[in-house]
């Protein structure tokens, strides 16, 4: 029950970017939700497509860096380290997310 209820609010986020493309906003929520409902390839490329809409969204950056679970070091660490870039809020966590990956 839990997973259709997941499949619809996903699908439903993807919509409303279609619909709302200019709308930052829409596009977080719909990486987030992407990722919480395990699709962590449709949560890249809504972080992507947010990216582009707002090169300040911070859970894009976020959701990107995340590829770390998948293999993808190198291109999680690039991620924290546009994140710096953002705000100074994204510096923050993006020196704390690129510096768990200094030990390994």
């Amino acid at each position: 029950m839990a997973s259709c209820a997941n499949s619809k609010a996903v699908e439903a986020a993807r919509r409303s970017v279609e619909i709302l493309s200019q709308c930052s906003v829409s596009a977080a929520e719909s990486v987030v939700l992407s990722s919480l409902g395990g699709d962590f390839q449709g949560g890249e490329r809504e972080a992507r497509a947010g990216l582009q809409i707002n090169p300040s969204l911070v859970v894009g950056y976020l959701n990107l860096a995340e590829r770390n679970g998948q293999g993808k070091m190198s291109e999680a660490v690039e991620s924290y380290h546009q994140l710096e870039k953002v705000s100074g809020k994204g510096a923050s966590i993006g020196r704390y997310g690129s510096g768990r990956f200094r030990c390994l």
